[in-house]
Parts: structure tokens; sequence; C-alpha cells
């Protein structure tokens, strides 16, 4: 049966009236919609090798007439998914076509909402993709239209568009959906993840002051991980937001530790952010910032030891410079000299010989027959001799909040840890085991794994929302 013929009121001048395309994705692909009324519908509702229709691809291109010519001869295609689960909708929200997106869903409500409601291979709904595109206008539409159902929706991950919208800081989407669901801001997706957690992994620090000040979400709950806000802006590297924490919470907020007895330090420290690692030791005393520096997580690593697994160099030599023992070994009897050299990082290694050099050269000139025979009082207690030193006050190590703010005060039990004796041993090892051997859990989430990477050529690389917001989730230490 030939398809119906449809009046077109517009031609462009450059193009012949009549066109000989020998299939309908060419036409579709050069835009001649004309040509689509010479083919039948058993020909137009053909697929290519992905799943593709030719509704798919007028979504893509953003070509209202071949798209309004389909609808109105072959509605089936609009149901229609390819390889990834993509209907020709999501494809029209990915490549931010409105005007498609609204035409696709015209009609009567229940079947719009069933359409709005789909999810692709990640579990991505037309408003996640349009949040994830940070496309509001469009977002917003969708949420007018389709409300809580639709923005309840979560993906495979079970994180919500409003996790997406703090990861890329869009308050005014947040501002919009929590009237919906005010619960949804404390809502945790498999990694344990507020939508908090996501602002501060983004830096955005608007989405998180707005969450926390009009929202008051809980901003002590912690991941699947242990971790809290803190720690995850001390991975990420994000200063201000570390700052904004600190200042609202006091610092011992950054002496709360995960399930592996990590506090904020370690986080800083090992993944190498400087300014970072100021905002938290500044506020303290010399003598508190070296007690701080002496704590250690559940493998017996040093803030120093974790700047040395990853040889940061500036970290090393600011945490040198700020009171830090070299001399310290971890659960393996490793010094953070001895890791240098396993991993060849011999800069490193030279760093902090020079450092201990240096270091006693500076306590042997100090000793004279003066020093071994002086008096000396230190907080009204009278002690002789070069053994006399200032009585050390332990630092408290306790959760820095009540407990009541946290979702679990457990700590996991250290694990038992192969020594590393030589460092050829270490060459035959995975670089992935190694570090996970050296430091506190740091095999990265895997988040690909857990999601479909969608990298077709020409559709689907817009809509897949997981992609998005996993900066730091992929690249993440477990910590």
């Amino acid at each position: 049966m030939v398809a119906q013929t449809i009046t077109f009121e517009h031609t462009t001048s450059n193009q012949p009236e009549s066109h000989s395309c020998m299939s309908p994705f060419r036409a579709v692909k050069l835009g001649h919609a004309q040509c689509l009324q010479n083919f039948t519908q058993s020909q137009l509702s053909e697929v290519d090798g992905d799943g593709q229709s030719i509704l798919h691809l007028a979504a893509r291109m953003g070509d209202m007439q071949c798209t309004k010519f389909v609808i109105d001869n072959v509605p089936s295609l609009l149901d229609v998914e390819n390889s990834c689960s993509e209907t020709p909708l999501l494809t029209a929200v990915g490549y931010g076509h409105q005007n498609l997106v609204e035409l696709m869903l015209d009609g009567p409500l229940k079947e719009a909402q069933r359409r709005a409601l789909h999810r692709d291979v990640n579990g991505t709904t037309c408003l996640m993709a349009a949040v994830a595109q940070r496309d509001n206008d469009l977002a917003l539409w969708l949420l007018r239209r389709f409300g809580k159902p639709l923005a309840s929706q979560f993906n495979a991950c079970k994180m919500l568009p409003v996790h997406v919208a703090a990861a890329n800081g869009n308050v005014e989407f947040i501002r919009i959906v929590t009237k919906y669901d005010s619960h949804m801001v404390n809502f945790k997706d498999q990694f344990g993840c507020t939508p908090l957690i996501y602002a501060a992994q983004g830096g955005c620090l608007s989405s998180l002051r707005y969450m926390v000040e009009k929202l008051r979400c809980d901003v002590w709950s912690t991941s699947a991980k242990g971790q809290t806000v803190l720690h995850v802006a001390a991975l990420s590297g994000h200063a201000h937001i570390a700052k904004w924490l600190i200042g609202r919470a006091g610092s011992e907020a950054m002496l709360h530790t995960t399930h592996h007895q990590a506090n904020s330090v370690h986080c800083a420290a090992f993944a190498g952010h400087l300014p970072v690692l100021r905002v938290f030791l500044e506020p303290w005393s010399r003598k508190k910032r070296r007690q701080l520096l002496t704590l250690k997580d559940a493998r017996g690593n040093t803030p120093f030891h974790l700047a040395a697994i990853s040889n940061h160099i500036e970290v090393a030599q600011y945490l040198l410079d700020t009171g830090a023992n070299p001399k310290l070994l971890n659960n393996s009897e490793q010094s953070a000299e001895d890791i240098a050299h396993i991993r060849k990082c011999f800069a490193l290694a030279q760093l902090i010989r020079n450092h201990s050099c240096n270091r006693n050269k500076r306590v042997k000139s100090a000793k004279s027959c003066t020093d071994l025979n002086q008096t000396l009082t230190l907080d009204r207690n009278v002690v002789t001799g070069r053994f006399s030193a200032p009585q050390s006050f332990p630092m408290r190590t306790a959760p820095a909040f009540p407990i009541k703010h946290f979702s679990s005060n457990i700590y996991a039990q250290p694990h038992p840890i192969q020594k590393l004796i030589t460092a050829e041993m270490h060459l035959h090892r995975g670089r992935q085991q190694s570090v996970s051997d050296e430091s506190t859990q740091t095999e990265v989430d895997l988040l690909l794994e857990k999601v479909k990477i969608i990298d077709d050529s020409w559709i689907g690389e817009a809509t897949a929302a997981v992609e998005e917001i996993d900066k730091v989730l992929v690249s993440e230490i477990e910590v």
C-alpha cells in the first residue's frame, strides 16, 4: 500500500521539484521530505543495523517536515527502539530539538506520559537527558507537562534528575523540581551519594549552598564508603567548597573518617590537591598540624604516605614543611621513602632523603654541652637535659558531629596486606593492584561497567546522562 501523500508548501530554491532518492534514509538525510511519499509504509518502517528508523534520523537532524510526515503516516515509529533502547523522542531531546519533542508528545496525556517515562539502556529518561544537556527550557517544559512521575524516575544507577542538576549547578531546576517532592534532595543513588555529594564533585557551590540553606538537606550524610561531602570535595580538589564547609562546621569536620579510617586530609593528600590541604591545615597550630599528619588510615598510611604513593612532589614538600614525619611506617612497615623507591619516584625519594639529612644536621648542631646541663621549664614542669620535650596531648579523633547525622559509625577492620619486598616484585603486579595494596581503597569505581556506553556515530551520545556526571566517580579512589 502506497503511503498517503502530503502537500508541502515550501521547497528550497536550490533544489529541483522532483527527486529520486533511492531509500527513505537518504531522503531524510538530504532533507527531501517530498521523496518520502514515494515509499510504502513497509519501506518507511525499515531500520538499519543499529535499529535506527528514519524517525531517529529525522529527530537527530531536527527536520520538522520529515518528522511530521513520518508521525502522520507511520506513527508506530514513535515507539521503535534502537540497539541502545533509545526512542526517537530521546534522540530529539539529546540534540535539543524542543519543537520536535513537543510534536512527539502531542496528544492524549496518558499516551504522552508513557513515551516520556521510557528509559534507554542506561535508564535515562527524556527529563534526565534534558537536564544533562543543561537545556533548562526543555527540562522545565517536560516537568510542567508530566510533573512528579517523571521527576521521580531514576536511572540504572538510581540517580534522579536532581542529582544531575546538582552536579551541573542548576539551581533553577533544583528549586522547581523539589516543589514536587522535597524529600528527593536526600535521595541516595546506588553509590549512596545524595545530590549534595554530586554538587561537591562538580564544584558547584551555588547548588550546594541552596540545598543546605534553603532545602535543609542532610549535610553530613555519608556515601556507601562512609564519605561525607567534605571527603568528596577533598578528592575533587574544590578548595572553595572545602573552605565553605569548614567555615560552617568547624575545623574538626575534617577529622571524620570513612569506613577505612581515612579523613579529609588523607583524601586531599592522595589526590594531590595542595590548595585543599592548605584550607585543612592552616587553621591549626603547628603542634596540632604535626599531630594531625600522624593520623593513619586502615592500612597505616599517613597523608605523607599517600602523597608518596601518588608521587605528588609539591604536596610532599608542603607536608614536610608543615611537620610531617617521613620516618613513620605503615602496616607494611614501609616509610614514604620506601614507597617512592618501589615506585621508582626517584625525585621524591631524593626530596625525602635531603629533608631527613638537613633535619639531622639541625638537631646535631643544637646539641651542645650547655644544652645537656640546662634546666628548662615547660608548662610549669621542671625538666632537665636534652630529653626534655613538651608533653603531647593526643588529638581527638572522634566524629566531629553528633552521631545522629551519620548513616553509619562502623569502620571497616584493616585487612592483612602483603608486604612489598623488592621493586622487581612490584613491576610484575598490575598498577591498580599495587595502588590498592599501599593506600586506602584505591580501586576506582568502574561506573562505566554499570552502564552501556553509547558511541554511535550519529545518535545517542547526547542522551546518556550518566556520562555527564561521572567526572569523579570514574577516577575517584575509594577512601
